[in-house]
């Protein structure tokens, strides 16, 4: 077995035992976990063995919880765990999300502006555009492409800014399971 490092997208209330996992190297996982202490956002080291479509953790590890960003803005750190969870596909495979969560958790403060460009990133990370070609514009990809600190840290004129809006909510208005996202109106708060 071989150790991994994940973050709990989604722990499911039900079925005490399961949970998604946006694992480092694997994407989104779901996985049994024999562990109590569990809520969504906490960042794991674990052993991993498969068993069909399911994960199974052993020896789990808490190795962080963003604390400090739940204390300061819940709701943004449950919107983007939210959005890594619906728009991440099962076994997607390595990709830039889990650095971008580590990111916010060291951060833990951000304006309304910087929300949405993180918001942006994350976006363009699960290559979704949205389906009006004028709200895709250069700005908007090459805002991708730069590192996460240049990104929250330059000034954007106020044009760019609500063109970035209009972006995220269309591209989250035609995911198919908008209807399940409960902190949707996270966007209306950062307007």
């Amino acid at each position: 077995m071989n150790t991994h490092t994940g973050i709990v997208l989604k722990h499911f209330a039900p079925k005490k035992n399961t949970c998604a996992l946006l694992d480092k190297t694997l994407g989104r996982i779901s996985a049994i976990v024999m562990y109590d202490a569990l809520s969504a956002g906490t960042v794991l080291h674990y052993e991993l063995r498969q068993k069909q479509q399911w994960y199974i953790l052993d020896n789990v590890e808490i190795i962080d919880m963003p604390l400090g960003l739940a204390r300061h803005d819940m709701l943004f750190l449950h919107y983007i765990l939210e959005m890594c969870y619906h728009f991440t596909i099962q076994d997607s495979g390595p990709n830039k999300l889990y650095d971008l969560l580590m990111f916010v958790y060291r951060y833990r403060q951000f304006d309304g502006n910087q929300k949405i460009r993180i918001l942006c990133v994350l976006l363009a990370f699960l290559d979704l555009y949205p389906e009006d070609a004028m709200l895709s514009s250069s700005y908007l990809h090459a805002l991708a492409q730069k590192p996460l600190e240049q990104v929250i840290a330059i000034k954007i004129d106020a044009s760019i800014e609500k063109n970035i809006s209009r972006w995220l909510y269309q591209c989250i208005r035609v995911h198919t399971s908008v209807q399940q996202f409960k902190t949707i109106h996270f966007l209306d708060e950062i307007r």
